[in-house]
């Protein structure tokens, strides 16, 4: 009785056709359990998408090459004549089989790494490419003659940082913030503003940071700069508050 092990062996040998003919019928048999027909269509699958994944040479590096010759050169000296070419034959024939499985899973692998790698320089990319648009919207923004700028400063020790350009004529303004530190989970950073006659703290939008502790808000429906008296910028639950309950970060004057 043959052990789950020396079946799938078997049915290695049966993929490469290097069976006997009594071999082969038994293999058959047992790809007829539902078990050993998966563990076949899967082998098949591992093979087949590496040999054709391709539609040029792939460079191996170095390190990847050594393990492979290393597979190699270890099944190859497991107590074969280098003398004996029909023995030498006969056991590439029934372990070929497991060196090109091994080739396979390390280049496999490798493919992956490189997937993974073209995918953060993908994302990095895309990072770079909204925040230059971002940027180049703001300065377009700020040159507006109708728009001046209000700075904040940090209301404790750090280096945050923040500008506010506001447009006079139509109340629009963007909030451009950085060295913020990121907020805990559930809290946000919530932008307000206070009336000249003190009566109203308005909230006017709430924010995270990117990981780098920048952020660029719009904020529309501003109340007018001749009306406003103080910019500032609290930390609060995740959604807002309808009034200010956390410490301030950022704060400017008009």
């Amino acid at each position: 009785m043959r052990t789950k092990t020396e079946i799938q062996e078997l049915i290695n040998l049966y993929i490469f056709d290097a069976l006997e003919p009594n071999e082969k019928a038994e293999a058959e048999e047992y790809l007829k359990t539902p078990e050993y027909m998966n563990y076949y269509k899967e082998t098949r699958f591992l093979l087949d998408s590496t040999a054709y994944s391709y539609e040029k040479d792939l460079e191996v590096p170095e390190n990847i090459k050594s393990e492979i010759f290393s597979i190699i050169d270890e099944d190859s000296n497991s107590g074969i004549e280098e003398t004996d070419n029909v023995t030498r034959l006969s056991f590439f024939n029934r372990y070929g089989f497991a060196i090109a499985a091994s080739i396979a899973g390390l280049l496999l692998i490798y493919t992956f790494n490189l997937s993974q790698q073209l995918n953060e320089q993908k994302t990095q990319i895309a990072k770079l490419q909204s925040g230059y648009e971002e940027n180049h919207h703001f300065v377009d923004f700020v040159n507006n003659p109708n728009v001046f700028q209000v700075r904040l400063a940090a209301d404790d020790n750090s280096n945050a940082l923040g500008n506010l350009a506001w447009d006079k004529n139509t109340n629009d303004a963007m909030l451009y913030v950085s060295n913020l530190m990121e907020p805990p989970d559930k809290s946000v950073y919530q932008v307000w503003v206070v009336h000249k006659d003190n009566s109203v703290v308005e909230a006017m939008g709430t924010f995270r940071v990117n990981e780098d502790g920048t952020y660029m808000l719009t904020i529309g429906c501003m109340p007018k700069p001749s009306d406003t008296k103080a910019i500032f910028i609290t930390m609060e639950p995740e959604g807002g508050m309808p009034e200010p309950t956390g410490n301030k970060y950022l704060s400017g004057y008009l």
